[in-house]
């Protein structure tokens, strides 16, 4: 009996905790909006005088169809970017947007279908981009658009007036999937030779750190440092961690004078501020007396 009682009160609990904003039902299971209910727009007279488009679809990247569309017209200009796929940069765009530009931005939202399906407005939280969509507009003559939804969660019958718009604004924008370059493989802003000297109370130290863009089990940088508090030559493995990058000692090379230095004690770490990079110098000069930052030489 105690067992039942238990599970009854989990129930009303869970009830209570999922209406406890008031809503006309309850909203669970990370639904963030949840309106279904449409109400078109009809015979709009008016131009375009807001806009703010988003739209997602793995689905297209196909043909002329683009990935991802993303537009707003604001303060007498059009600007956003067209990307075709997650392998090519996106294809930006920024416009003066004149009266005969306006028309015809306003003629293919009208023309688009889009407008019967003003209002739809369901959203869960939490999900990848798939097919998702986001619009707001204004019209001079005072109406306004407004659908969203994301995981394909769309009325039916919408995603083809979807297409036509995002194709309408890629026509508009003079986009073409040739204009899009192949993006450049990331290369971390750490990767090559930073320079550190210490030097006070008449005693100098210069701090070397190479690190390489690929790395397996012997690491993926050197560390060479050497002046009055010795010589030291070491093999690390460079790490992200915490938005700083550590060097794990792995070995000594064979010319290192001090070898005294431990394995997997950190050799120094260096952090990127403003642009600059510095260096905290631990084992890389075991006797060093003072670890305060060290900024990178010119």
């Amino acid at each position: 009996m105690k067992y039942l009682f238990f599970l009854l009160t989990l129930v009303l609990l869970n009830l209570n905790s999922c209406n406890m904003f008031g809503q006309d039902r309850p909203v669970c299971g990370g639904v963030v909006h949840d309106v279904h209910k449409t109400k078109p727009l009809e015979n709009v007279k008016g131009t375009v005088t807001y806009l703010s488009f988003e739209v997602y679809n793995r689905e297209w990247m196909d043909g002329e169809k683009p990935l991802s569309v993303e537009c707003m017209l604001r303060e007498g200009h059009f600007g956003g970017s067209v990307a075709r796929d997650e392998e090519h940069e996106s294809f930006k765009f920024d416009f003066e947007a004149d009266d005969v530009f306006l028309k015809k931005l306003s003629d293919a939202l009208k023309e688009s279908g889009m407008l019967e399906f003003n209002n739809w407005n369901v959203e869960v939280a939490g999900l990848p981009p798939t097919y998702d969509l986001y619009i707001s507009a204004k019209f001079s003559t005072g109406e306004s658009l407004y659908i969203n939804f994301n995981g394909g969660r769309a009325p039916v019958g919408v995603s083809k007036c979807v297409l036509n718009f995002a194709l309408s604004v890629c026509r508009m924008v003079d986009y073409d999937r040739e204009k899009c370059p192949k993006l450049k493989p990331y290369v971390s802003p750490y990767v090559g030779t930073h320079n550190f000297v210490y030097q006070k109370n008449g005693k100098t130290q210069h701090f070397t750190f190479i690190v390489e863009s690929t790395g397996g089990s012997d690491g993926n940088s050197e560390v060479i440092s050497d002046g009055d508090f010795g010589y030291v030559h070491l093999r690390c493995a460079a790490n992200r961690v915490s938005g700083k990058y550590h060097f794990d000692v792995l070995r000594h090379y064979d010319d290192s004078k001090l070898t005294q230095v431990k394995k997997n004690s950190l050799a120094g770490i260096i952090s990127l501020k403003n642009d600059v990079f510095y260096l905290e110098p631990l084992q890389a000069a075991p006797d060093l007396p003072d670890r305060s930052l060290l900024k990178q030489e010119e």
